[in-house]
């Protein structure tokens, strides 16, 4: 390779081309300080071997792995401002673990497998499903048809009845918590990324409870949607108003059995021809 400097040809030594994995480009990359590594399908995070990334936020990201055992696992990386001290991510751990004995039993213990100056990561089990988030998404409308929707509430109620049955809550249901999986002929609804809060027990499951009802009422389009539901449904809904929704179903059982005697009658009303 030759440069010419003020008229003098000066000969410089040949660049050898090295061939640079996309991987290997991608650890290259200069990040700002606290900010999370960004792992590719192959690559390791500890003893884990990353499968793909399955979303991220203000705390971290997450990601499906296989553990040494060729176990499906998750793993989520939390940035280090996620947690105000050790403390903080000690109690997310605890509540965690809470929520795992409460809905199922899992081969995968949750716990912290890796920490770096800057992020840790928390090994989760794996639950099958998309998420509510996805699901609508993926429709035109954004909205599903009310006997899907009611489906997926009673899903989502079966689980929270599990869930509250075994004293635990889960702190921060929304549609991107909540995960749908086929079951046999029905759903199975799993939750994950539960959030502890501060408060009494029974408020904070009063509080799923709440939750809940919105998510039925996002499912069917939301507030503008609100008007044209059938009475049974508006019902349930309330407005999305907890201190509504509590006074007619305080608990979780309650709106299953409202859910089952509203979607009977629209079935009898059917086949009556109404």
């Amino acid at each position: 390779m030759t440069h010419v400097t003020s008229g003098v040809a000066t000969r410089l030594p040949s660049v050898k081309r090295v061939s640079v994995s996309t991987q290997a480009l991608a650890a290259r990359r200069a990040r700002p300080p606290g900010s999370l590594p960004r792992f590719l399908p192959g690559g390791r995070v500890g003893a884990f071997r990353v499968e793909s990334c399955l979303g991220s936020g203000w705390e971290g990201a997450v990601y499906r792995v296989r553990d040494p055992a060729r176990r499906a696992c998750v793993l989520k990386l939390f940035r280090q401002r996620a947690f105000a001290s050790r403390s903080d991510l000690q109690q997310r751990l605890r509540h965690l673990r809470r929520v795992q004995a409460s809905t199922g039993s899992s081969s995968v213990s949750i716990q912290l497998v890796h920490r770096q100056d800057a992020w840790q990561a928390v090994l989760l089990p794996y639950q099958p499903g998309e998420s509510l988030h996805a699901i609508l998404a993926r429709r035109p409308s954004g909205r599903l048809p009310l006997r899907e929707a009611a489906k997926a509430f009673q899903a989502i109620l079966r689980e929270l009845v599990r869930l509250h049955g075994r004293g635990a809550y889960h702190g921060d249901l929304h549609e991107g918590n909540v995960l749908l999986a086929r079951c046999g002929r029905g759903q199975r609804a799993h939750f994950i990324d539960p959030m502890p809060q501060v408060g009494a027990r029974v408020a904070l499951q009063e509080n799923d409870l709440v939750e809940a009802v919105r998510l039925f009422s996002w499912m069917l389009g939301g507030a503008p949607a609100y008007a044209s539901h059938p009475a049974w449904v508006r019902s349930i809904i309330r407005g999305s108003k907890a201190r509504a929704i509590l006074a007619h179903h305080p608990r979780v059982t309650d709106l299953l059995a409202a859910v089952r005697a509203g979607m009977q009658g629209r079935s009898a009303s059917r086949i009556l021809g109404d």
